[in-house]
């Protein structure tokens, strides 16, 4: 079948090392993924050469018509655009189904508080709680597409560890069957980008 691969990774670089490579024969499915992203990781899907599937979506209908112009630049014939209204019938069926999941969740964003200074006066309490909670709905609700054997990616342009560490040690407690692999968070004051938080989950069983 080859590797598949839900992922939603609207704002981590493209060189950000996450270890996750598609090769030629690959399965990729990538659920709320932006257009951005498609730009970003171009360079990384090429390697397979067409012989896989990707499967790309964002809850923003807006973000997929630019990703479908996107698609077309490329030359790509292993991307499926999901619409949002199609992707509950599309992904009935794909439980166990990927091997890699890529969440790029909504975050408060403050890693880009160098570019968007109004996020530090704007930004509440009860914002960042519901933030949190959407956070944990998300993961939960794509936990299932993850294959025994596969990978959880979990990313956010958050400098906060509530929604960083502190989420996935939340997961991995509530789901035993994940254990984290790798983490890796950029700081912008010594990396000079925005600040990132990755972490990679393997599902055991």
């Amino acid at each position: 079948d080859g590797v598949k691969i839900l992922i939603d990774i609207d704002l981590i670089d493209p060189d950000f090392p996450v270890r996750c490579r598609p090769v030629t024969g690959n399965r990729i499915d990538q659920g709320g993924f932006a257009s951005s992203a498609l730009s970003n990781y171009h360079h990384k899907f090429t390697r397979m050469k067409n012989q896989g599937e990707i499967f790309a979506t964002d809850v923003d209908p807006n973000k997929l018509i630019e990703l479908k112009k996107r698609v077309v630049r490329s030359h790509a014939q292993n991307i499926r655009i999901v619409q949002p209204d199609k992707y509950e019938s599309v992904m009935a069926d794909k439980a166990g189904f990927f091997d890699i999941v890529m969440l790029d969740v909504p975050c408060t964003g403050t890693g880009t508080l160098r570019r968007n200074p109004s996020i530090k006066w704007n930004l509440t309490e009860v914002m960042l709680e519901e933030l949190i909670e959407k956070q944990r709905t998300i993961l939960e609700a794509n936990t299932q597409f993850v294959k025994p054997s596969g990978t959880l990616l979990y990313a956010t342009c958050s400098l906060l560890h509530k929604e960083g560490e502190e989420q996935i040690e939340w997961f991995c407690t509530e789901h035993p069957e994940f254990r984290l692999e790798e983490k890796k968070r950029t700081h912008p004051e010594q990396d000079r980008c925005d600040g990132f938080f990755v972490a990679r989950i393997k599902k055991m069983s």
